[in-house]
């Protein structure tokens, strides 16, 4: 939970002393909103006021399904650094799991950042044909009037 974030302030229905209060930012962990950031009251557990709203965009299911196996995976590789951990006396050492889900995390946002900018020419190239195709229904339009 973040109470300090950059942005617009956003502000649940709950009050105190006659203020409203401000709305921490906190992370879904859930399988169906994997690592989402969203608004929420700070009671939103015990859904006094029920104030919510998302931060991010919505996640692809390809991303969502990527970022539950990255959970999956992340808990096996954790179980197996316990018994190796028991098995060896506590000597196993090299195991960065964190810098490597770091990685991962950066990668993603990489990709997410890059199929983004694919979506806005995709977008851009729509928006110029379906001009184009308008212009040149005007112009057949105003050939058969005249």
């Amino acid at each position: 939970m973040e109470m300090e974030y950059e942005g617009l302030t956003k502000y649940c229905k709950c009050q105190r002393k006659g203020y409203r209060m401000k709305a921490p930012k906190w992370t879904s962990e859930t399988d169906e909103n994997p690592r989402c950031r969203f608004y929420g009251c700070s009671n939103y557990q015990v859904k006094i006021c029920g104030f919510f709203e998302w931060h991010n965009e919505a996640l692809t299911d390809r991303a969502k399904e990527l970022l539950n196996d990255m959970k999956m995976e992340r808990k096996i590789l954790l179980a197996e650094n316990i018994r190796w951990k028991e098995i060896s006396g506590g000597m196993v050492t090299g195991c960065d799991f964190e810098n490597e889900i770091a990685q991962l995390w950066s990668e993603l946002s990489r990709l997410k950042k890059a199929q983004e900018a694919e979506c806005q020419k995709a977008r851009k190239k729509m928006v110029t044909t379906y001009v184009v195709v308008l212009v040149s229904w005007l112009i057949i339009l105003v050939r058969f009037m005249v």
